[in-house]
């Protein structure tokens, strides 16, 4: 079944089937269908036809206030946070070539051991200090 992308419980649909992939991102961009982010990898999501500049507007002014709306007109990008049923997301709404592109960054609900990530142990023992500056760098999502 196709469906369009046209509602705000569209991309409630399109956030929860990101959490349940265990996408790391959602990408909606006008001419285009969704495009989740699953373990580095770039997948649209075929059962969503391409959405309009308009609906991805529509989309942007149901999620956001009347004054961040404003801000977006006005500097054409917006860091935003976003939450729902499905969790809560990082998001980044922009202007792309004259039309306007969103990404939903899924946040986790919980933070996983040390141990879980595979990490030495200094790098918890560097965490509890209580002064100094630590930089953790690398690409996103890594």
């Amino acid at each position: 079944m196709v469906m369009q992308i046209t509602t705000n419980s569209t991309l409630q649909e399109l956030l929860k089937l990101a959490e349940e992939k265990l996408a790391s991102d959602l990408h909606i961009n006008a001419d285009r269908p969704p495009v989740l982010r699953v373990y580095g990898k770039l997948q649209k999501v075929e059962d969503y036809p391409p959405a309009t500049n308009i609906e991805v507007r529509e989309i942007l002014e149901s999620i956001i206030s009347p004054e961040q709306m404003a801000k977006f007109i006005t500097i054409k990008e917006l860091d935003f946070s976003y939450e729902n049923a499905s969790g809560r997301f990082r998001v980044n709404a922009c202007m792309q070539k004259n039309n306007v592109s969103l990404a939903f960054r899924l946040l986790m609900p919980f933070l996983s051991p040390l141990e879980n990530l595979g990490l030495p142990k200094i790098f918890g023992e560097t965490a509890l200090k209580t002064r100094g500056l630590i930089l953790v760098t690398g690409p996103t999502g890594s």
